[in-house]
């Protein structure tokens, strides 16, 4: 049986937030400041997390949608989030992730990706996400799936 740490609802919001300040203000230099995230929801109970991520025209492939990679990683920060605060602030590398893309995001959307933790094993954390456009709540445009270490 997993055990997720011992969070109120508002320590954990504190901590995402402190988390995702530092990846996009404090980090300008790395890849996940082009990102503007917003939690919408954390729940300690289920470990898990809803991040709106706005989807600009810089983050566009040649079709004018969102470019796959952009997508991955916002999964990527989005599951690292959870990893990290599973294990009290240390950083938790990706080893594994997948992801289908089921219809476009356009450029100027904003995605909102659903992330809980599913199980723990001695060095990893599983985790299953889905994303959804801000526009349709009720359509799934892609999911995801990631397997992290832990220490």
């Amino acid at each position: 049986m997993t055990v997720f740490p011992k969070l109120t609802k508002e320590e954990m919001t504190e901590k995402i937030q402190g988390y995702f300040d530092y990846l996009t203000h404090e980090r300008p230099d790395t890849a996940n400041a082009i990102f503007s995230p917003e939690l919408i929801d954390c729940d300690p109970d289920t470990f898990s997390l809803s991040v709106l991520f706005p989807i600009t025209d810089n983050m566009k492939n040649s079709s004018g949608i969102a470019h796959g990679g952009i997508i991955a990683m916002a999964y990527d920060m989005t599951m690292g989030t959870l990893a990290k605060l599973y294990q009290n602030g240390r950083m938790s590398p990706t080893l594994n992730m997948g992801f289908t893309f089921i219809k476009p995001v356009p450029a100027g959307e904003s995605i909102i990706i659903s992330a809980r933790a599913t199980g723990t094993a001695k060095h990893t954390i599983d985790f299953e996400c889905s994303a959804v456009l801000k526009s349709a709540p009720d359509t799934t445009v892609n999911t995801a799936y990631g397997k992290f270490f832990i220490y």
